[in-house]
């Protein structure tokens, strides 16, 4: 296939990749691709540094390693697969991958040629993710043991006839024997699991139609037994037409089935701790370029306490969690503006969720590009900083692990002919034997394997060439390059045509060495996944099927007030007692051991001592599995939430009551208000709003100054008070001006009350050393009935009754008709005597 030059600068920056050609001389000669200018900071007219300045770029460490990698290419040991770090020629540092390999001829290194990738992002994620990264080694070397043994099944696909041709392996792997499948292509398309098909055929379309360099799929295919097995199905088309159409196409099927059931016991095992740092925040959203929401996930959602539905088309500056204040939303369309450009944008910031909740996150704005490098989309991220414990997940690690292929294997594979030569061999094998790969297309199997193994080797070759069996295997040492012994695994299948005629060898070679090294790291990874589970600062209890703890942190005991004694095996409800602020107990665990559901606690949870006090927590059960998915147990997470609970506690009354009188204010009215007007028209009665006004407050404030001011008004309060009932509600507004709810009252009793209160103000002396000043109290007042609109409309009713008194003259009572009295305007007017 011939790639154009913009279609290879298209794949040079879509994975910020480059070429190179090295001449080795005096002097020695370079040439860099526009993906490798770019990677090292050049613009591609701008000439090429010389080899010197070229290594000067590099660190003191990646220059040695990358000059001794050139020189024993020179020398003829091979090429080198290397991670360098280096600063571009704008000074950015950055960490790439350097892959060279020599081109020899007559013995005599010409050029070497190779690519470089920026890999900088993946060594970030290595170093922020490096607390658990001996986790993801334990995942891979699992993953590697459970490729051991599989063999391939090779399959010849004629286009034109629709003839396929399946060998033994292949068969055999599916439960048949040679002469139970046909040749034709239903026999595997058969097979193919329902669920799997539209997959299958969009990859082999892209395939056939060119679009897709190779065909590489994972799927199920129905066995004898009617069961299905998990294979990576691989191929390539090797003949096309003058029109370009696939004629005929060639391929390999490898059981996967193991490494498959080895994942799932993986995520299983992991799952064990996986709830323990469930209480991670980490916030995603997907915002168009002008900041318009375009999906958020479920932890933002649930944070904030709304449906995906209320924040989709939303500007992001928007939602709830920004109203903080003005400036912050301004600063993030500012942000949006700059991510927009091109920019990524990363700081700490407060976002407030639902109930009163709030979280300082390390936010990030980060510009999406599609293939042109255009910014398409901009990503929203946040993570909680407190929980920056939680591990970093590598997607691509565990996606190459999957990747049952020959190229990408971490097994060593080989073609071998059967006379020994090796036909083709992949990196994994060079890095095992230490020989470069023309190294080992040069020399046959025999001369690298240790003579006490020879005679044992070939006679199971022969065994297989004779038909004595398809495969065998072996435990054999091979001549490492450096002249060491390498002790090997080797699995052989032998391949044949369609008329049972040898072919050649298909071989896996595995370093036991490095295997018994990867289970002794396990065992080393299990005991520091127990520390650290021990170590995390939240309280942490374990418990096996039947509720017994079968694991307590220390920090779990500290919030408990136990020892590990106290606790040890005995049922978990009588360790932890829960209850809520109405004494109702809460059983966390109950629902995971009985249901296998997970559960938070309610948010007005509290632990329960052996002292009868209570500890504020919040936390979260979750059950815990086996590889059948089965239910083994069950873990609480909980930590103490004291203070955030007293906190929220002085927040909530700031936020509804008068910092000066400490009435109820506007706000808190308005609530209150509400629900008696809907009392009124779900159940009747006769209930009333008055809104007073100071008369002449104004000039005390002017006269006196409003500290003397803020006196006078805690008087009329403590005056007020005392001519009210202990169910109504009296509330400042602001300045002057306060309202009074009287639920449940006579309009006779609401007018004394009324008249109580304005002759109360009126006794309040107001003096300026000698001078008398004048203070009295306008009050207007209306019927909150059954067809009252809404709290808002009650308020301007009784404002205007307020203002009408205000028009009587001042310190009187002004009233709109009542109950029962149909909806004449005045009812009466009542003035006091200051």
């Amino acid at each position: 296939m011939t790639v154009n030059p913009s279609s290879e600068r298209l794949l040079e920056h879509s994975t910020a990749s480059g070429t190179w050609v090295f001449e080795p001389g005096t002097p020695p000669k370079m040439w860099w691709s526009p993906g490798t200018r770019t990677l090292f900071g050049l613009a591609e007219d701008a000439s090429l540094p010389d080899f010197e300045d070229a290594l000067a770029m590099f660190s003191d460490t990646s220059r040695r390693a990358l000059m001794a990698a050139i020189e024993g290419a020179v020398a003829g040991s091979g090429g080198w697969s290397l991670d360098l770090e280096m600063h571009s020629a704008q000074g950015q540092a950055l960490w790439i991958r350097s892959i060279g390999s020599p081109l020899v001829e007559d013995g005599q290194t010409l050029r070497i040629v190779g690519s470089v990738q920026d890999v900088s992002d993946r060594r970030s994620a290595e170093c922020r993710a490096s607390a658990l990264q001996a986790e993801n080694r334990d995942l891979e070397e699992r993953l590697q043991l459970a490729t051991e043994g599989s063999g391939l099944g090779v399959w010849d696909w004629d286009l034109s006839s629709r003839a396929m041709y399946y060998s033994e392996t292949w068969k055999q792997m599916l439960g048949y024997a040679d002469g139970e499948i046909g040749s034709d292509l239903d026999e595997w398309h058969g097979r193919l699991h329902p669920d799997d098909r539209e997959t299958v055929h969009a990859h082999l379309d892209a395939h056939l139609k060119d679009v897709a360099e190779q065909f590489a799929v994972e799927s199920r295919l129905r066995c004898r037994d009617g069961s299905y097995k998990w294979v990576m199905t691989r191929g390539r088309v090797v003949r096309r037409g003058p029109d370009g159409s696939a004629q005929r196409m060639v391929g390999t099927t490898a059981d996967i089935g193991h490494a498959k059931s080895l994942e799932q016991a993986l995520q299983e095992a992991r799952a064990r701790y996986q709830s323990i740092f469930d209480a991670t925040y980490q916030f995603i959203g997907l915002c168009d370029l002008n900041g318009c929401i375009i999906e958020g996930n479920r932890a933002a959602l649930e944070f904030m306490g709304v449906e995906a539905a209320d924040m989709v088309g939303r500007a992001l500056w928007d939602v709830p969690c920004w109203q903080r204040d003005d400036d912050t939303r301004e600063r993030l369309k500012a942000d949006l503006a700059r991510a927009r450009a091109g920019e990524t944008v990363q700081y700490a910031v407060e976002i407030f969720g639902s109930q009163d909740r709030s979280a300082t996150i390390d936010f990030s704005l980060r510009p999406l590009r599609d293939e042109e490098g255009n910014v398409c989309l901009l990503l929203a991220e946040g993570h909680d900083i407190t929980k920056l414990i939680a591990a970093q997940r590598s997607l691509d690690e565990r996606e190459r692990l999957f990747s049952a292929s020959f190229d990408d294997s971490p097994i060593g594979a080989a073609l071998v002919s059967l006379q020994g030569e090796w036909l083709e061999v992949n990196s994994a094998l060079s890095t095992i034997l230490g020989y470069s790969r023309q190294a080992l297309l040069a020399r046959t199997f025999q001369d690298i394997t240790h003579p006490d193994d020879l005679d044992t080797d070939l006679g199971n070759v022969q065994a297989l060439i004779d038909g004595r069996g398809q495969h065998y295997r072996m435990d054999k040492r091979y001549l490492h390059a450096n002249g060491g012994i390498v002790q090997a695994q080797l699995d052989v299948t032998i391949i044949r045509d369609q008329g049972g005629l040898p072919l050649y060898f298909l071989s896996q070679i595995q370093d036991i060495t490095e295997r018994r090294e990867m289970r002794e790291a396990i065992l080393r990874e299990k005991e520091l996944a127990q520390v650290t589970l021990a170590a995390i600062a939240d309280g942490v209890i374990r418990t096996d099927m039947w509720g017994r703890v079968t694991f307590v942190n220390e920090p779990a005991l500290r919030l408990l007030r136990l020892v590990s004694s106290d606790v040890d095996r005995r049922p978990f409800d009588e360790v932890v007692q829960v209850v809520t602020d109405s004494d109702e107990h809460h059983h966390p665990m109950r629902r995971i051991l009985y249901e296998g559901l997970p559960g938070e606690l309610p948010d007005d949870a509290t632990l329960l001592l052996r002292d009868g006090s209570r500890l504020p927590i919040e936390g979260s059960a979750n059950p815990i599995r086996d590889r059948e998915r089965q239910l083994i147990g069950g873990v609480f997470v909980f930590r103490d939430v004291s203070a955030t609970r007293q906190l929220a506690q002085q927040l909530r009354y700031q936020a509804s009551h008068d910092p000066l009188t400490g009435l109820p204010n506007r706000r808190e009215l308005h609530r209150s208000l509400e629900a008696l007007r809907i009392q009124a028209r779900t159940r009747g009665g006769e209930h009333y709003l008055m809104m007073l006004d100071l008369d002449h407050f104004k000039s005390i404030n002017d006269q006196c100054g409003h500290e003397h001011g803020d006196k006078v008004l805690i008087q009329v309060v403590s005056a007020m008070k005392q001519r009210i009932r202990a169910c109504d509600v009296l509330a400042r507004l602001g300045g002057d001006e306060f309202a009074l709810l009287l639920p449940d009252c006579s309009k006779a009793k609401a007018w004394q009350m009324g008249e109580g209160l304005v002759q109360a103000v009126s006794h309040i002396i107001v003096e300026d050393g000698e001078q008398r000043l004048p203070l009295g109290l306008s009050v207007g007042m209306t019927a909150i009935e059954r067809h009252s609109r809404s709290a808002s409309s009650l308020l301007k009713e009784a404002d205007a009754s307020c203002y009408r008194a205000k028009q009587q003259g001042r310190n009187c009572l002004y009233a709109t008709a009542g109950p029962g009295e149909g909806d004449s305007s005045v009812v009466g007017i009542g003035a006091i005597g200051g």
